[in-house]
């Protein structure tokens, strides 16, 4: 997930339209939660050599300059919910947490009022 994030961020910073990734399942509902809020313009799935690959479409929004990493492989970081997060900006900034029901936005874990590992967040 780490990897993903980091290809992403530097593929942006060199001006890249396109990024080949290895196609896992949290890479793909990852990808599914970032085209939502716009911080990619799609992807598409493609087979080589009996291999899967994600073709991940980027826009090159600044955005990705200014993400997190909240949980690493050595300290993981969980919150039972989300609505006591200090220097957290709900309303502009977006925090992707594993939860039980998924891979999801802060904004949908408060919805359901559940909490779970904060992966990181972008602000």
């Amino acid at each position: 997930m780490h990897n993903l994030i980091n290809q992403i961020k530097q593929s942006i910073s060199l001006n890249y339209k396109i990024l080949r990734i290895f196609k896992t399942k949290n890479s793909y509902f990852l990808l599914n939660i970032l085209m939502k809020e716009n911080f990619i313009t799609d992807f598409e799935e493609i087979k080589e050599n009996n291999k899967e690959f994600l073709l991940v479409y980027l826009n090159n929004i600044k955005k990705f300059k200014n993400i997190k990493i909240i949980s690493k492989p050595g300290v993981r970081v969980y919150k039972k919910t989300t609505k006591n997060l200090k220097n957290f900006n709900i309303k502009k900034d977006l925090m992707i947490l594993s939860t039980s029901k998924g891979i999801i936005t802060n904004k949908k874990a408060k919805y359901l009022n559940i909490g779970g590992e904060i992966l990181f967040y972008i602000s």
